[in-house]
């Protein structure tokens, strides 16, 4: 079945299912666990960088979801691994593989949010910032053919 006639909700389940919503969590409370202790060291926390953080960690985690969502498919793996809970991907695309290349941009388009924040925050707070992102940008890049 070809991209254009699915319908809207179709792509957007796809989507959502190879973002790994539930997963998800996990980044909101590494950051909410980072602002809280923060707060309790005596820190002045600045809402728009926090909001900042929360946006450029979901976009990072959405980017990796999403890329080996994709990659899994590509390289077949996704219809030789039996599913479970926690692995084996979401099998929307196994479903839709006409969306492949939609899930695609879906990685682009999160990968590049996280980009953009992250280069704001390394002009507004400094270089070393930097560092940090880029190890973050080479472990979504390389987390499915690598790691």
């Amino acid at each position: 079945m070809s991209d254009l006639k699915l319908g809207k909700k179709i792509k957007l389940q796809t989507l959502l299912k190879t973002m790994r919503l539930p997963f998800l969590t996990l980044t909101l409370s590494c950051i909410f666990l980072a602002i809280a202790t923060a707060i309790n060291q005596g820190e002045d926390i600045n809402v728009v960088d926090a909001g900042l953080c929360f946006l450029a960690a979901l976009c990072a985690h959405i980017s990796v979801n999403t890329l080996n969502e994709y990659q899994d498919f590509k390289s077949g793996l996704d219809f030789n691994t039996q599913k479970t809970p926690f692995s084996g991907g979401s099998g929307a695309l196994v479903e839709y593989p006409c969306l492949a290349p939609m899930v695609n941009k879906a990685f682009y388009f999160s990968i590049t949010i996280t980009v953009l924040i992250g280069l704001f925050l390394v002009f507004k707070h400094g270089w070393t910032l930097l560092l940090i992102g880029n190890l973050g940008l080479i472990i979504i890049i390389f987390y499915t053919s690598v790691f």
